[in-house]
């Protein structure tokens, strides 16, 4: 596996709610960034806010893009999936110290990655939110705050399952998103798409509950108030037997 920056933006404002944080998840785009990393805080302090995408390539022909078909499986079964090692460079790449608080939020298949590196413990992940997310096995640990949302016309949150181990920690938001109105034609799995959780993390902004409120009250005393900067990184699998350049 190789991890290279695509791009770097400097000074941006840390995410102050669920909408922040759904709004900046990479959208799957072949050639594109999988991975959005930000960095809060200064020497003394540094926290990190970590966004992961979806499946980028369904082709069940592994290729160079490791957030495809075969890392969605692999991630699913709870296997060393490329996503999940893509994901787990570009951190340390980014200069993650494993004591460094750390937010983890993906959609999709980047979800199921982000449960994965909070259960790896290799850092100090002290959040999680999911969007779109299939069902794994995957135990985050205790302590972690976590949210996880699903659309119940979304079949993909069903792939993995029933498993998922429930924990006082972890809140569960769901939502019919075509309840009062038709899908829309020729869209695979209309509630399924990123914009779609985008609009229901808006809502869960809004939403007067106390426990949504100390997820996201949760989340911002973790990444602070001070800017920081963003760097997308995108993950290469590299042919078997080649050495990372």
């Amino acid at each position: 596996m190789r991890v290279r920056r695509v791009r770097i933006l400097a000074k941006l404002k840390p995410p102050t709610g669920v909408s922040d944080v759904a709004a900046r998840i990479p959208k799957a785009a072949k050639g594109g960034a999988q991975v959005r990393i930000e960095k809060y805080g200064d020497g003394e302090q540094t926290s990190w806010a970590v966004y992961i995408g979806g499946t980028v390539d369904w082709d069940p022909v592994a290729t160079n893009e490791p957030f495809d078909l075969a890392a969605n499986v692999s991630a699913i079964a709870q296997q060393n999936a490329g996503s999940f090692r893509a994901v787990m460079e570009a951190m340390q790449a980014a200069g993650v110290e494993p004591g460094d608080p750390v937010v983890v939020a993906g959609h999709s298949q980047g979800g199921i990655v982000a449960t994965q590196v909070a259960a790896s413990e290799a850092f100090n992940v002290q959040a999680v939110a999911t969007f779109g997310a299939p069902e794994t096995c995957v135990p985050v640990p205790s302590g972690v705050a976590t949210l996880t949302v699903e659309h119940s016309d979304d079949v993909v949150t069903a792939l993995g399952g029933s498993c998922l181990i429930d924990s006082e920690d972890r809140l569960t938001v769901r939502r019919e998103v075509f309840a009062t109105t038709e899908p829309p034609v020729g869209e695979n799995v209309p509630a399924h798409h990123l914009d779609r959780y985008r609009e229901t993390a808006q809502l869960i902004n809004a939403s007067p509950e106390e426990n949504l409120q100390n997820f996201q009250d949760t989340m911002t005393g973790i990444v602070g108030s001070a800017e920081g900067e963003a760097v997308l990184w995108r993950g290469i699998r590299l042919p078997a037997g080649s050495a990372p350049k």
